[in-house]
């Protein structure tokens, strides 16, 4: 095994399964008169003027003396000079001051400062994990002092300010673990914080025949954590309070763990560039279970495939037994993702973690010669900002040009289909190269570079827009300036791309991950200079809910493991918890799904109080063994006793898990589950379905009464599917002609794909020999199936899986039943493709090259948005935008059209008119779409479609495609 980082409702309060939180906020805003007392105001003055720092700070002077009457009390007034990035200062100044000064003609603008309260490290606050609030589960658990969270993992650095032990009372009694001295470590290092610290290498020293030698590994016989990652855990689970913890001033507030006050048990069982061997990790396991510990976290994975839970998995069977002591046992759900079927620790007594990323950020300014800053959205630069230099494109230079020096002292930009950006910044870094910009996938990592020069990596879209600026200016200059952090809402929560994805390999019908929490880029505490540093992985989400469920351990100590599992599912968001969809990251982006994140994301503010549990116990447990066909012997050996299985066997979809996932229905099925309630005597719950697509769910009773005397209720669930056979997309499988003996053979491909359509154009273009190319694509779109010609619904295969989109087959599938009779098309010429060419920033010259004749842009530029395609995609939305199209009439004279708007997801539009009349006269008609956004954050792609019907006969349908930006990452 490896480290896995990269690593029902009621009319009261409670809502089971699905539920809607609102949430109201007063924001009361404090106005203090002005007065003449002199106060902090920052002037910005625009872009440098001078390249010399020292002349601008002197500008800075001149500007403030001519306002205070000397440079001796514009020295005495001015607090900073702003000189590097850009030009400004701040200084004192009274109100009459401020506002004389904003007429300066340098002045950009001038703003009174404000003060700014510390942050946190943002985990607990962005899950509303707050420890100054009066109520809440941290509050009345006194932070979780009287839990004991074991983690088995790396060792811990104990000298770390978030393992002090300030305002702790006595270790826990029941505690019957130890500190063990050894290299580096001194027992006496443990404090009423770190109560334990042990370490096993017998396994490992063993496997290495007796000559495993930990110095040669830069390790240390001892629980001493030499890696980081064990102490990083450990303080994201339970660390004390730290302020003003950051890695080199990124991401400052004061570091706290999930339950700041629960002790730390560290068993270290993995050691530098070495796995975790599985024989000491179950003895560490095996001393835990002795020790006293409630809950166990363990943020390591296996490899596909996985280990059967009974016969092959070692670390299962230890799991097994501790949730059967009532210890609560959480697991990383591995970095494999976003490929399907790739989740480990699937083991149905164990909490599996997926991981997401939460609402802070890190972006590099890139800003390029034509003063366009673009965001690289990944990676940390926190050395010096490189100045403007040339910008040379890495496809541009061989070999030769590399070793004669061409890239010495310049920035290189390139493309990198994989993950190797550290070997690249390496090798430029190797040929004089001062900065590197990388346009790859993203990754969702939070890290800095290892080369040792400025670095910054962007997405493929922002990789164009730096490529299309490099080959159309004579000399491309370009500068990259710190790493910055930007917290609260910039962009929307999403499942990482690396955190693995159900459905579950061993058994699919068992629910994973189970739930979800924030991972990356954590700030936690390590073993080094600095203190502190981002780590992202599903072992950095781990112990985030580690230390939940030892707050709700110590707040519902009655609660099993798998209570306690039910109450994270049950209550956990499907949206941030700014109310705003979770995607999931991958290849294709979409939203997430329980197989993304099981329940959704942690909700620590619900969790305590669930209502209802689906619990489970030993006889659930061995219910799952018998349904996975485990045989009486292995299940035997596992319970220690001798156990037959009954007859017949029972049906893993009854196992009492809170989820139902059914991997293969043909037939309608019956499901039972039974609640227990937690919540008040005399509650009441009323069924609430929200039906997969094509699915029927009927549930038996539809209302649960939980009397005085009724604490557990069993209700059934009948399941039928409506779904027919799925048919084959024509381009996989396609049987043609070849030049073999056997005459034809079955290709794949979007090469197969293509003359399909091919052939369907020829056949439109003599029925419509009139048409246009732009009219024939029009016809093809707005006429295209959005489900197969069966009406079964078109699925994108990919990791993760997901209902297609207009990304992944545009209009839809084609339909040459209906292609030839579109009713309406979005026709474009000459002028229309002219039009794309000058919006898409191309210069004059390379436009009248490409026409044959001189061809001058208009002035202002004209809107791609405006063009006039098939379709509307926005890929940046922050405001209102109206957008322009225009309709021709191939269809009978006459004809009335009405708008039916399918919006996407959060964005509001408008059509104008709302009907289109096609009199004799009357050929073609424009019509606006106001579009706006309900969004707060950044958001991925959402879909929806526009379509034109004369009562349909004619069903001209667009599709729309809608990204807010409320932060953009092209300033």
């Amino acid at each position: 095994m490896g480290l896995s980082s990269l690593t029902v409702s009621n009319n009261r309060k409670h809502i089971v399964v699905v539920f809607i939180s609102l949430v109201f906020i007063l924001k009361i805003s404090l106005i203090s008169c002005a007065n003449q007392e002199s106060q902090i105001y920052t002037v910005h003055l625009g872009k440098r003027q001078h390249n010399d720092p020292k002349l601008v700070t002197d500008s800075h002077h001149d500007i403030l003396g001519s306002l205070l009457g000397s440079k001796e009390a514009s020295r005495e007034s001015m607090i900073y000079s702003y000189r590097h990035g850009f030009s400004g200062f701040s200084a004192k100044l009274t109100s009459s001051q401020a506002r004389e000064l904003s007429e300066n003609p340098h002045v950009v603008h001038l703003t009174r400062s404000k003060n700014m309260k510390l942050t946190t490290t943002r985990v607990s606050d962005y899950l509303g994990l707050t420890s100054t609030a009066p109520t809440g589960l941290v509050h009345d658990t006194d932070m979780g002092s009287d839990t004991i969270i074991g983690i088995v993992d790396s060792g811990i650095w104990p000298g770390s300010k978030s393992f002090n032990d300030n305002g702790l009372g006595p270790i826990p009694a029941r505690w019957k673990g130890q500190c063990v001295s050894g290299e580096g470590f001194n027992a006496s290092m443990c404090n009423r914080k770190v109560i334990g610290a042990t370490y096993y290498a017998k396994g490992i020293a063993r496997k290495y025949k007796g000559a495993f030698n930990a110095a040669e590994r830069d390790e240390a016989m001892s629980p001493l954590d030499k890696i980081g990652h064990g102490t990083h855990c450990a303080s994201t689970a339970a660390g004390s309070f730290v302020q003003n913890a950051n890695f080199l001033g990124l991401g400052q507030g004061t570091a706290r763990g999930s339950a700041p006050r629960a002790r730390v048990a560290a068993y270290k069982v993995c050691w530098n560039n070495e796995e975790c061997f599985t024989p000491d990790i179950l003895k560490a396991m095996d001393h835990a279970m002795r020790d006293g510990v409630d809950v166990l976290s363990l943020s390591l994975g296996s490899e596909i495939p996985l280990d059967f839970e009974v016969d092959r998995s070692d670390f299962a069977i230890a799991a097994f037994h501790a949730v059967m002591k009532g210890i609560t046992v959480v697991c990383a759900g591995g970095n494999d993702g976003p490929e399907t079927q790739t989740i480990s620790n699937v083991a149905p007594w164990i909490i599996t973690v997926a991981a997401t990323t939460m609402d802070r950020e890190f972006f590099t300014p890139i800003t390029l010669g034509n003063n366009v800053t673009v965001l690289g959205q990944e990676g940390l630069y926190i050395g010096e900002e490189v100045g403007f230099t040339d910008l040379i494109h890495f496809d541009d230079l061989t070999k030769a040009d590399f070793e004669a020096g061409k890239a010495n002292g310049k920035i290189l930009f390139t493309f990198l289909t994989d993950r190797f950006t550290d070997q690249m910044a390496e090798f430029a870094k190797s040929k004089g190269v001062v900065g590197i910009i990388i346009a790859t996938k993203p990754i969702d990592l939070i890290e800095p570079g290892t080369a040792g020069i400025a670095s910054a990596r962007v997405d493929y879209e922002i990789g164009m827009d730096i490529l299309l600026y490099l080959q159309t200016t004579k000399f491309p200059k370009a500068k990259i300036s710190p790493t910055k952090t930007f917290v609260g809402r910039p962009s929307a929560t999403k499942v990482a791309r690396f955190s693995s994805r159900g459905p579950n390999s061993i058994s699919p019908a068992i629910l994973k991950p189970d739930i979800a929490a924030p991972g990356v880029g954590i700030l936690a505490a390590v073993p080094t200079g600095v203190g502190y540093e981002f780590m992202s992985g599903t072992s950095m989400a781990t112990p985030v809910v580690t230390g939940i469920v030892a707050l709700l351990k110590q707040k519902r100590p009655d609660w099993s493991p798998a209570a306690i599992r039910s109450a994270l599912v049950t209550t956990a968001f499907q949206t941030d918890p700014s109310g705003e969809p979770i995607a999931a990251e991958g290849s294709p982006r979409k939203i997430a799904d329980p197989f993304d994140y099981g329940g959704g994301l942690v909700n620590p503010g619900k969790v305590a109080d669930p209502g209802l549990v689906y619990d489970m116990g030993h006889d659930e447990y061995v219910h799952y063994l018998c349904s996975a066909g485990y045989e009486d012997i292995s299940i035997s050996k596992l319970l220690g006793k001798v156990y037959t299985c009954p007859s017949p066997t029972p049906s893993m979809l009854d196992v009492n898990l809170p989820s139902i996932t059914i991997p293969y229905l043909s037939q309608e099925i019956t499901i039972t589950r039974t609640v227990t309630n937690v919540g008040p005597v005399g509650s009441v719950y009323k069924a609430v379905i929200e039906p997969p697509l094509g699915i029927n769910l009927q549930v038996s009773p539809k209302t649960l009464e939980f009397g005085p005397n009724t604490k557990k209720i069993t209700f059934t669930v009948k399941v039928s599917t409506t779904h027919r056979p799925d048919i084959a997309a024509p381009g996989v499988g396609i049987l043609a002609a070849v030049p073999t003996g056997v005459g034809y053979e079955f290709m794949s491909g979007t090469s197969m794909a293509t003359p399909v359509v091919t052939g369907i154009v020829a056949l439109l273009k003599q029925k419509r020999p009139d048409w246009s190319p732009a009219a024939i694509r029009s016809a093809l779109v707005t006429t295209a199936f959005q489900t197969d010609p069966s009406g079964e619904p078109i699925a994108a295969e990919g990791s993760p899986r997901k209902i297609a989109d207009p990304f992944d087959y545009g209009g839809g599938l084609v339909n040459p039943g209906k292609v030839a009779d579109p009713g309406l098309v979005y026709d474009m010429g000459h002028d229309e493709y002219v039009h794309y060419l000058c919006s898409a920033g191309y210069e004059d010259i390379s436009i009248s090259k490409l026409l044959g004749k001189v061809y001058t842009c208009p002035s202002p530029t004209p809107s791609m948005l405006d063009v006039n395609l098939p379709s509307i995609t926005i890929p940046y939305l922050s405001q209102e935008i109206t957008i322009t199209r225009t309709v021709t009439n191939v269809g009978p004279v006459g004809s009335v059209y009405k708008a039916v708007i399918e919006p996407p997801l959060g964005i509001n539009l408008q059509v104008s008119p709302k009907t289109l009349e096609f009199g004799p006269n009357t050929k073609k008609i424009t019509f606006t779409v106001k579009v706006s956004t309900t969004h707060r954050v950044n958001t991925d792609y959402h879909f929806g479609s526009l379509t034109w019907t004369d009562n349909g006969v004619h069903n001209v349908r667009i599709p729309l495609s809608v990204r807010t930006r409320v932060l953009n990452f092209k300033i």
